[in-house]
């Protein structure tokens, strides 16, 4: 079953709770995001706009809010973006080397809102203590949270690289 979905209502809450522009730092790895698409009405993703030939049907559909810049480029630099149909909330990273470069974030809009809000208190600026961070996030979108790409930032920034 498909739902409707009012992309520009959502568009607008998004805007209203996100900042246009934030730095995240997560250990030695900063995560510069910028929601500055969310300025303009949302497009669906083509294949000018990734400067691909071609893109998979099931990309078509996600239209495109927002970006984050890994390591200030020298990582990965995925673009987020809203299914149109289901409204869900979708990262797509081209240069992903493994699984599927289209992933799950969150449920909705207001679950992704929720779940940024939760790691930007821990993240942004001069991170403070990551201490429960994943606990925090889960409760945000719980039956979604162990199936997003959340999951594994929230572990990356709790726990310490030499944790058996």
């Amino acid at each position: 079953m498909v739902r409707s979905v009012d992309i520009d209502s959502i568009r607008e809450e998004l805007l209203s709770h996100l900042p246009l522009t934030r730095r995240w730092r997560v250990r030695d790895t900063t995560l510069d995001w910028d929601f500055s698409l969310l300025q303009k009405h949302l497009l669906p993703i083509s294949p000018s706009n990734l400067n691909q030939d071609h893109i998979p049907d099931e990309w078509r559909q996600v239209l495109l809010f927002g970006i984050c810049n890994h390591s200030t480029g020298g990582g990965a630099v995925p673009f987020y973006g809203i299914s149109a149909t289901t409204g869900e909330i979708f990262a797509l990273d081209l240069e992903r080397d493994y699984g599927s470069e289209l992933n799950f974030i969150n449920s909705s809009a207001q679950n992704f809102i929720n779940t940024y809000l939760v790691f930007d208190q821990s993240l942004h600026d001069f991170p403070q203590s990551t201490g429960g961070l994943t606990d925090r996030a889960r409760a945000t979108d719980p039956d979604c949270f162990d199936r997003s790409e959340w999951k594994s930032l929230a572990e990356y920034a709790e726990y310490p690289t030499d944790r058996a």
